[in-house]
């Protein structure tokens, strides 16, 4: 914007009494397009004439564009001394830049994306980075992200095809990752989780992870203390989350669905699973459950799992776990004679406790051979049913009689087979 001075010594006073003093007042309109900001969205900045020095703010990105007298030149803000850093595209080419000016300036977005993770991880100020990553991108090479940084995003990042690498990857504790949406395109890739989870304290809420190769979120090494909240991880060539080791890991309000494989796969202790849907794990082709667990101490509850290839929730030597409040609904949906069952334990489950849980696994009796809300091993004890709600159980299933040194209150089938143990 220009200042009082020089908007004094652009605009014409018209002299009092002059002839045709409509003219200069005229210039003055004309000139007052040069001098006012333009302010709109991305998609809108095409409709307006990029006369030099005319000034463009893009109300969906934050940038800020300056006209040249052919296109709009992005302008690198002035930050000075804070923790801001913007990653943008304009024209085909992608910009970083931080507190000190430009940090990288390619047409690659993951080499410009890496140029501004470094710079995070290399600044000297103390405290949390904020990095806004504006626009959608296609990914040639992992994005590694360090912390203690908050990353947002704008848009989606597409893997490349033939990339075959991981989309994201945490390399550092304390990472936010806000709003991405990432297409693994695995169409196009043999290869490559959605998000690589390597290290402590890591956030990803409000996001989409899809299309991927492999896991759609995965934790490796034993990282603890991980949120994923308000997410959807669908249509992912293996696992939908997948955490062989996490401790402290919550997952809330997250949809989870048409994944090959496992929608969830949780080991390690002291992981919470909370107001999910779990639907179509196994996409209808593979004999997979909608949760596993094994490991000690986890929490799942207030739940809906339906429509997985195998039981609904798998379990193996799952030790002091509670499950509460869950919804387990037309599970097992493979194979011709597969058993239709809600929570299947395949040994070594113990100490654990099943409060009202509400079964409806029933298929037609010409494709499933048996149908239970629960079944256990012969080797799993200790264990407390309260309030087992089972419909549609089929009726002459020889399953044995229930499981011993197991405790049952309040456990309610259309037939006597709602909690049972597998055949002898």
């Amino acid at each position: 914007m220009r200042t009082v001075a020089e908007m004094t010594d652009r605009y014409t006073l018209p002299a009092k009494g002059e002839h045709d003093w409509h003219q200069p007042l005229n210039e003055n309109f004309a000139g007052l397009e040069d001098d006012v900001e333009f302010r709109g969205s991305t998609s809108n900045r095409d409709e307006y004439e990029p006369r030099a020095g005319r000034k463009y703010y893009t109300t969906d990105t934050g940038t800020v564009f300056i006209g040249d007298g052919s296109s709009w030149i992005p302008i690198v803000p002035t930050v000075g001394d804070t923790q801001e850093y913007v990653v943008t595209e304009y024209d085909g080419v992608v910009y970083g830049y931080g507190p000190e000016g430009v940090i990288g300036l390619d047409t690659d977005a993951a080499t410009v994306i890496n140029a501004v993770t470094d710079a995070i991880k290399t600044s000297s100020m103390s405290g949390w980075r904020h990095a806004r990553i504006v626009g959608n991108f296609e990914i040639t090479e992992t994005v590694e992200l360090e912390g203690p940084a908050h990353y947002e995003f704008g848009g989606t990042l597409t893997l490349a095809d033939g990339a075959n690498t991981d989309v994201l990857s945490v390399e550092s504790p304390a990472v936010f990752i806000d709003a991405v949406r990432i297409d693994g395109n695995r169409t196009g890739n043999d290869s490559g989780l959605g998000i690589a989870i390597k290290d402590n304290y890591v956030w990803v809420v409000d996001s989409e992870v899809a299309h991927c190769q492999g896991n759609g979120i995965d934790e490796s090494g034993g990282a603890s203390t991980i949120w994923i909240q308000n997410c959807v991880i669908n249509n992912n060539g293996d696992a939908g989350i997948y955490l062989p080791a996490a401790a402290d890991a919550i997952i809330s309000d997250c949809q989870i669905g048409f994944n090959d494989a496992a929608g969830i796969s949780m080991a390690g202790g002291y992981n919470t699973i909370t107001n999910c849907q779990v639907f179509i794990s196994g996409d209808y082709r593979n004999d997979e459950p909608g949760i596993a667990v094994i490991g000690t101490s986890h929490t799942i509850s207030n739940c809906r799992v339906n429509h997985s290839g195998g039981a609904g929730i798998f379990l193996w030597e799952a030790v002091n776990c509670t499950f509460s409040n869950l919804s387990l609904l037309r599970n097992g949906q493979v194979s011709s004679g597969q058993d239709a069952v809600g929570i299947e334990d395949a040994g070594g489950t113990s100490d654990c406790t099943f409060v009202n849980i509400n079964g409806n696994n029933h298929m037609p009796e010409a494709e499933k051979s048996q149908n239970y809300t629960i079944r256990f091993s012969e080797w799993s004890q200790h264990n407390i049913f309260s309030n087992i709600h089972g419909r549609h159980n089929n009726e002459g299933a020889t399953t044995g009689d229930l499981v011993e040194n197991n405790v049952l209150d309040n456990v309610i089938g259309s037939e006597e087979h709602t909690v049972a143990s597998p055949p002898s």
